[in-house]
């Protein structure tokens, strides 16, 4: 596995990323030009994808409470959020947003790189993901105002080539047809995140390394 983790920062940090023709496998909408013509008017936030080896390998995700104003409320997702005026980076977000969310000792990981930035035209967000590893037991305690729950997606389930769809019923009373998703228990990873996921999904699949380990 350490061998894996390694053969995964190097690629992060020296070759080009798939991007969209790995996120589009777990897109709701395939109109391409929504997502990579970032507007001009774009607010930035970013994201922590941690990779947690310890016992099972898999990534840490929260379930976010149930806010009527929020277009994510509930909504399994990576800690993160938007860049804040006292973030020194994008880094520095993502970081931020994981000590406040799920009390995440920054210290105890190791950042591996990033992935593609990713807008969402629903929130007017490109959306910058980092990733991060830590092999070792991590003592997490969601904060309770903004997290309701923090979950651990298996890594095997990003490697699955089946693809589950199901139809989603929003607040504004549109109802998502065929929507792809990642099973989570008995609940859904959807959205900018499993897009995200995707494209973490395709590079290790092309690691034998990390398929092997």
């Amino acid at each position: 596995m350490i061998k894996a983790i390694e053969s995964l920062k190097e690629y992060l940090s020296g070759k080009d990323l798939p991007g969209w023709e790995a996120q589009r496998r777990m897109s709701v909408r395939q109109d391409e030009h929504l997502r990579t013509n970032v507007p001009p008017g774009a607010r930035y936030a970013s994201v922590l994808a941690l990779i947690h080896t310890f016992e099972r390998p898999g990534v840490i995700l929260i379930e976010r409470q149930h806010h009527k104003e929020d277009h994510h409320s509930g909504q399994l997702s990576f800690p993160g959020g938007k860049v804040e005026n006292q973030d020194t980076s994008l880094l520095e977000t993502a970081l931020r947003e994981a000590r406040e969310e799920i009390r995440l000792d920054t210290q105890e990981i190791h950042i591996l790189g990033s992935l593609s930035p990713l807008y969402i035209p629903v929130s007017n967000f490109l959306v910058h993901p980092f990733v991060a590893h830590s092999d070792q037991p991590l003592s997490l305690e969601p904060e309770v105002s903004e997290v309701r729950e923090i979950v651990q997606l298996d890594i095997e389930a990003l490697m699955d080539q089946n693809i589950f769809t199901t139809n989603i019923d929003l607040k504004s009373g549109v109802v998502l047809k065929d929507v792809p998703y990642y099973p989570l228990d008995e609940r859904i990873v959807w959205g900018a995140t499993a897009m995200i996921l995707a494209e973490l999904g395709h590079i290790l699949e092309s690691n034998p390394k990390f398929v092997n380990s």
